[in-house]
């Protein structure tokens, strides 16, 4: 009876071992669901959702709350934008240039945007803001 214990346990002991080996090599096949991209002019074309912000720490409270209230929208095509404040509803229109990692926006208004794209996947993207007096960086997130 002890010989049959020992062997039962012995079996089972093979039986997990297996089991756990399966499960990590399934782990090593894991498929990136959400691949990094080169930065290029395709590869940021769509509408991304201005997600999250990090301040400067000389941004003033109402100005952190009215970035945090808003919901940007940015539509990039063609070397055009759009982008959308669904908080407020204000819209501001014009051009980009894309220079490597380096994205500038000009409004129809005459303001300048000069955004480092710091990190560039299929639905996310971090930009840094450069020069800007608010906001360090933004994480977006695209549907398309």
């Amino acid at each position: 009876m002890g010989r049959f214990i020992n062997i039962f346990a012995s079996v089972c002991l093979v039986l997990v071992g297996m089991t756990l080996q399966s499960c990590s090599a399934e782990d090593n096949n894991m498929v990136d669901t959400n691949p990094a991209k080169e930065v290029k002019s395709v590869n940021i074309e769509k509408k991304w959702i201005a997600a999250h912000f990090n301040f400067t720490p000389e941004c003033d409270r109402v100005s952190k709350e009215a970035y945090q209230k808003s919901s940007i929208e940015i539509s990039l095509k063609n070397g055009t934008f759009t982008a959308v404040d669904q908080y407020s509803l204000k819209q501001s229109k014009g051009v980009y240039v894309l220079e490597g990692n380096r994205l500038t926006m000009k409004s129809d208004r005459g303001n300048t945007f000069i955004y480092k794209i710091v990190e560039l996947n299929q639905r996310d993207a971090v930009v840094e803001a450069i020069d800007d007096k608010n906001i360090l960086s933004i994480e977006l997130v695209s549907f398309e």
